[in-house]
């Protein structure tokens, strides 16, 4: 088993799930708040930072990021990070 990070990121406005192919496969959920939490697991801390790029690059306002270590399978710690 490798480690990985099970992610929870809140963002300012609400997202459509298209948007989840683009953040690594995170689910995504839109609260009653108007705020969206994006939520899973990705292999490593060089995805997560991939991710946060994109957010950055499309003026996604970030609230707050939440990554803690997690025990992966092989096979899913060896996925590329989109």
């Amino acid at each position: 088993m490798s480690q990985g990070l099970n992610c929870r990121i809140l963002v300012k406005q609400h997202l459509s799930d298209r948007w989840a192919e683009w953040f690594g496969g995170l689910h995504v959920q839109n609260l009653p708040t108007g705020e969206a939490l994006l939520f899973g697991t990705v292999p490593d801390h060089a995805a997560l930072y991939g991710i946060l790029t994109h957010m950055r690059d499309l003026d996604v306002q970030i609230l707050s990021v939440d990554a803690n270590p997690v025990d992966l399978p092989e096979s899913q710690a060896e996925m590329p990070a989109k």
